[in-house]
């Protein structure tokens, strides 16, 4: 599972922490941020997941493929799938840039 991804203030950088609350190992997974406008999606960033152990957690660093407005409110949607398999999807609504 991801937690809500941080904007960071201070660059244009994301990141997103991944636990995984199963009692067995995950598999590498690929995690994607979307921004969602009109009904399409956006890719954001993506990023390679590897193997989490039982109850492990990450931090992993996206930087966007574009630029946010300030103060503007936006729709996204994270996902994490494995080759075959969507795992967890994550739709939230931030403003990225204060």
């Amino acid at each position: 599972s991801a937690r809500l991804p941080v904007f960071a203030s201070d660059s244009q950088n994301i990141n997103v922490v991944v636990e995984n609350f199963g009692q067995v190992a995950s598999g590498p997974a690929v995690l994607k941020l979307e921004q969602l406008q009109d009904g399409n999606r956006k890719e954001i960033g993506q990023t390679k997941l590897t193997s989490l152990s039982p109850y492990g957690k990450t931090n992993v660093t996206l930087t966007p493929k574009i630029k946010f407005e300030k103060g503007k409110a936006y729709d996204f949607v994270l996902t994490i799938r494995t080759s075959d398999d969507v795992v967890s999807t994550f739709t939230f609504q931030t403003t990225p840039v204060e």
